[in-house]
């Protein structure tokens, strides 16, 4: 039997799943006067980097692994947790390697960006987990998401919709895809909803790729809810 290679995480612990999060821009220019004051932004010419240090040292991340050259003595430099790209006046990208870390992204960034400057409207996700380094995408995940649009999810989710609709007309029970699908995007509601269905989303397709991973390579949504739910069954009754 060939043994398990160990899944690639991030320097912080969680499975490495890389998300892409999807902004319409208001104001370029406000954000990035924004940036400049946070001490856990730092510019790197062409891109952003979100930083584990000042305002970002609360939130829920601890250094698991030392960096590349600590042990040698070099100084330890703080944590990429996120990558962040204007990709033009428009749109603004942040690409993320976990659930995690995407989860703490969108509240942290919203407590500091007015909608009215900026706002989340999409994220996309990499339906995959790596066990080789040698196929890391690095912190730029423009070769994973190149086929991903924002008017392409708006699209996919009309159709999802009118779909949805007929099969409830029809008097049909609508079931979960059965099919797999490498790379997804989907549309954000925090504003109006709040972080946990963007957060329960993500957990589904990081369990999906951990059972994908891990000795199950055809397990799909439908298996995902179906253990979701029988879990839900298993749990002691409240008294």
């Amino acid at each position: 039997m060939t043994e398990q290679q160990p899944l690639i995480k991030t320097l912080t612990g969680e499975l490495f799943l890389p998300i892409r999060l999807y902004y319409k821009l208001h104001s370029r220019q406000a954000v990035e006067t924004i940036f400049h004051k946070l001490r856990c932004m730092e510019n790197e010419g062409e891109r952003w980097l979100w930083l584990l240090t000042g305002e970002a040292k609360k939130l829920p991340f601890s250094v698991v692994t030392a960096p590349k050259g600590t042990a040698k003595g070099i100084k330890n430099a703080p944590i990429v947790l996120g990558t962040v790209y204007f990709a033009n006046d428009q749109q603004m990208i942040i690409d993320v390697g976990s659930v995690a870390r995407a989860v703490a992204a969108v509240p942290f960034f919203a407590n500091r960006i007015k909608r009215d400057l900026a706002e989340i409207t999409h994220h996309a996700i990499y339906n995959k987990l790596f066990t080789d380094i040698a196929e890391h995408p690095g912190d730029c995940f423009d070769r994973l998401f190149a086929e991903v649009s924002t008017d392409q999810i708006d699209a996919r989710a009309k159709g999802l919709l009118a779909d949805f609709a007929a099969q409830v007309a029809a008097g049909d029970s609508p079931e979960p895809a059965k099919g797999f699908e490498l790379v997804e995007g989907r549309q954000v509601h925090y504003y109006e909803s709040g972080i946990k269905q963007m957060q329960l989303s993500l957990h589904i397709n990081e369990m999906i790729a951990v059972r994908r991973a891990t000795g199950e390579p055809d397990f799909t949504l439908a298996d995902a809810i179906q253990s979701l739910l029988a879990a839900t069954k298993r749990l002691p009754k409240a008294h």
